[in-house]
């Protein structure tokens, strides 16, 4: 059954509510179903829309409805990227406004929200796409499940890339991603519901603030598999931390519990222990609410420009030295056992580990 639910999160031009509305679309797509509800004349705000979909072929390509928030044309269909990675899968991204509020959230428990190649393109398509959007005050980044935020990246995935060029190429591609939460226009919050490790750690930094959950960790364990940091990541550790404690977090590759990572700096709040990390994002950002959209732009102009002038001095240092490490044989011999599980991981379910 492939169906699309649409639904407005909050009035359009006043008698012009569209509150739910679900189709039933046996193989068809949603560009079709975009398509019916613009011939019916129905209008929304841009992105104001949150998608469910179960699709049952592959290929079907899910779209944002849109509009011109000037002339308040009726709905136009911005294509927005794959959401799924294959036919039956789930959303690999939950994509939300809620408000003045965006919400993101990565969607593959079953992966421990591993972060593949594809997985960073729909994030930066999305960061992308919705900067552009004057009425957001800030975004929140989260994952699906109490367990991972993002475990890393996909290792399984990675263990294709093998040549100088192609590391390069893969390591720009996720930075690229990430680049687009460093430099999205209003201040992007980090949400972990659970570790963020290796990767995971990377894309948390990316962001401007982050909120952990009681039981998360942070960790820079990308030294475990003999590299070193690929994204930025410890451009971002170094510019938080200094570069003696940022030094010492990336030697030690060590998983930080979230109560050190606070002390430390790395965080701005950890959820108390019956307290969801969704309740203690939400009264972190209620006073980021209240203030003026170009108050918040501009203050995060002025941390987007320290932190550019950084990277920009420190990116060919860190590319050179994660090639180097990515291609030696100490990586792969590393890369090799994380790839085989123990027998304990089989048994419980857990199988190999990303970074």
């Amino acid at each position: 059954d492939s169906s699309v639910q649409i639904r407005t999160c909050r009035p359009v031009l006043g008698s012009t509510t569209i509150r739910s509305w679900a189709l039933g679309k046996r193989g068809s797509s949603c560009l079709s179903t975009a398509r019916e509800l613009r011939s019916r004349s129905v209008v929304f705000t841009a992105f104001s829309v949150v998608f469910t979909a179960s699709l049952a072929q592959a290929g079907t390509r899910p779209h944002i409805i849109a509009v011109n928030r000037k002339r308040q044309r009726s709905a136009a269909v911005i294509p927005f990227g794959r959401f799924v990675s294959g036919a039956g899968a789930c959303n690999i991204l939950i994509v939300e406004q809620r408000g003045n509020r965006l919400q993101v959230t990565i969607n593959r428990p079953e992966r421990r929200n591993a972060l593949s190649l594809d997985l960073l393109d729909q994030l930066g398509n999305v960061f992308t796409k919705v900067a552009s959007d004057e009425s957001l005050k800030c975004a929140v980044l989260t994952a699906t499940g109490d367990r991972c935020f993002a475990a890393g990246g996909d290792l399984k995935e990675l263990d294709a890339v093998r040549a100088d060029a192609d590391t390069l190429s893969m390591s720009r591609r996720a930075r690229a991603a990430l680049d687009t939460i460093r430099q999205f226009p209003v201040p992007v919050i980090a949400a972990l519901n659970g570790h963020a490790l290796g990767g995971g750690a990377e894309l948390a930094m990316a962001c401007d603030l982050r909120i952990a959950a009681h039981q998360a960790e942070l960790g820079f364990v990308q030294g475990q598999l003999n590299v070193t940091t690929a994204w930025g990541g410890g451009i971002d550790l170094l510019a938080l931390l200094g570069p003696a404690r940022g030094l010492a977090l990336l030697l030690e590759a060590r998983r930080i519990p979230a109560a050190e990572a606070l002390q430390l700096g790395l965080l701005q709040r950890v959820s108390a222990p019956h307290e969801s990390v969704s309740d203690c994002t939400d009264s972190f950002i209620e006073p980021l609410l209240q203030r003026p959209v170009h108050v918040l732009r501009a203050c995060k102009a002025l941390a987007l420009e320290h932190r550019r002038a950084l990277h920009q001095r420190l990116t060919a240092v860190e590319e050179r030295g994660f090639i180097a490490s990515w291609v030696h044989a100490d990586h792969w011999a590393a890369a090799e056992l994380a790839l085989v599980p123990s027998a304990a991981a089989k048994r419980s379910g857990t199988g190999p580990r990303e970074a």
